[in-house]
């Protein structure tokens, strides 16, 4: 290629593009599989979101020691010049059905030859004036909506909410995309989102960036919980306290409840810190949603991390109850558990632990015994896992100790007669 050829990038829509005027058949078509499409109606020839292999095409085709430059028109300033081109379009269709209609309205009102078909044509043709005039209206119509479209969507990109978005997704693509394979990716990833962050400081900066502490507020929100990124450490959502999205009670008015609002897209100046006063009001706020879930689950089971005794008598009863053969006691972590336990279909999770030594995973009032029901109570949760130590698919389930939990003995339930299914 010769030295005449540019390529330059704009970080502000992530896009590379080519100045190399016509190229042959083949280069065309080799830059249209890699992504790069034609504008004859830009200064540029060629554009393409970025990519890897784009940048390598673009490269190759700059002279030796020549880089990718910067862009020197912003998107801003193109779509200015796009919205100037679809009004001149809109313009040019307005003149068009303006001189439609005024032959429309300059011709005769009838038509009258000695030859029937002279007369069909001369009508004929004095009305398409009229459907060329309204086509041209439409048209002109058309170009006028696209040139407020190019406006607003301009606006729309360069807004602050916008730009936090795409700072939430580059920060998860680095995030996900590890390794040293990803090495010049993510340096990409790593200039965008300094870039981005720059810009966006300039707007009024993210919620993200600010020590968010409960007890202050989003607007006429007081945050109860602040939750947090695992990996950035960032608050990503706060808890408060209203309206339900779509629970009723029974008079139809929305249910009151914690809900989890995204902060992410919002601006530093949407949060208020606390006064002592509101730190007063939330600790009352606390204490009386404490004591309301306490009435809520009282003389419901309660979930306990069992003894080793007696998790190993609850097994060894579970055993007993089996048809096949025997499992063992599991012991793991609460983060291990947690891992395992995530999803509906996961065979990991807490169940009720009856009077009479089974476990089930809803809370049964009884049980059917050689065709009578037996009457039993729910006396407490335990954790239940899939069994270990038994290649039988009738072995009973495994009982979980949660290792960095305390332990507390279990209540007394009775030893089930061996050989009743659990």
């Amino acid at each position: 290629m010769t030295h005449e050829n540019e390529a330059t990038y704009c970080p502000e829509d992530n896009k590379i593009r080519l100045y190399c005027g016509r190229v042959p058949r083949e280069e065309y078509l080799e830059l249209r599989a890699l992504g790069f499409k034609s504008t004859p109606k830009q200064d540029c020839d060629f554009v393409a979101t970025w990519g890897i292999a784009r940048e390598d095409r673009a490269l190759s085709m700059l002279a030796e020691g020549d880089t990718i430059g910067d862009e020197d028109q912003s998107p801003a300033d193109r779509a200015a010049d796009r919205a100037e081109r679809f009004a001149m379009y809109r313009d040019k269709r307005r003149i068009e059905a303006g001189g439609h209609a005024d032959a429309f309205d300059a011709g005769p009102s009838s038509h009258g030859y000695q030859s029937q078909d002279r007369a069909n044509r001369a009508a004929a043709k004095h009305d398409r004036h009229r459907g060329r005039a309204l086509s041209q209206w439409d048209k002109a119509e058309y170009w006028q909506q696209r040139t407020a479209g190019v406006i607003e969507h301009a606006i729309y990109q360069t807004s602050a909410s916008v730009r936090r978005g795409r700072i939430v997704r580059l920060e998860s693509d680095l995030r996900t995309h590890t390794g040293d394979c990803y090495t010049r990716y993510r340096a990409h990833l790593e200039n965008r989102l300094a870039y981005e962050r720059q810009m966006l400081a300039s707007q009024g900066g993210s919620a993200a960036d600010v020590d968010i502490i409960p007890g202050g507020y989003f607007g006429r929100h007081q945050v109860i919980k602040v939750n947090r990124s695992p990996v950035t450490k960032q608050p990503v959502s706060v808890k408060v306290w209203g309206a339900h999205d779509w629970k009723r009670d029974a008079n139809g008015e929305p249910l009151q409840c914690l809900k989890s609002v995204n902060i992410q897209r919002l601006g530093e100046d949407a949060y208020t810190p606390p006064t002592e006063a509101d730190l007063v009001k939330l600790a009352e706020f606390n204490a009386a949603l404490k004591e309301k879930t306490k009435e809520k689950n009282a003389g419901k089971p309660k979930l306990i991390n069992p003894t080793d005794a007696d998790a190993q008598r609850l097994q060894d009863t579970l055993n007993a109850a089996a048809r096949g053969g025997s499992s063992e006691i599991l012991k793991m972590t609460q983060a291990q558990y947690s891992a395992r336990s995530k999803g509906s279909y996961s065979s990991y999770g807490a169940e009720f632990l009856h009077a009479d030594g089974s476990t089930d995973s809803s809370p049964r009032a009884g049980r059917w015994i050689d065709g009578q029901m037996v009457q039993h109570t729910n006396i407490c949760k335990v954790r239940i896992g899939p069994n270990i130590g038994s290649s039988s698919f009738y072995s009973a389930d495994s009982v979980i100790i949660i290792t960095d939990k305390p332990q507390k003995p279990l209540p007394a339930w009775s030893t089930v007669a061996e050989g009743v299914a659990s």
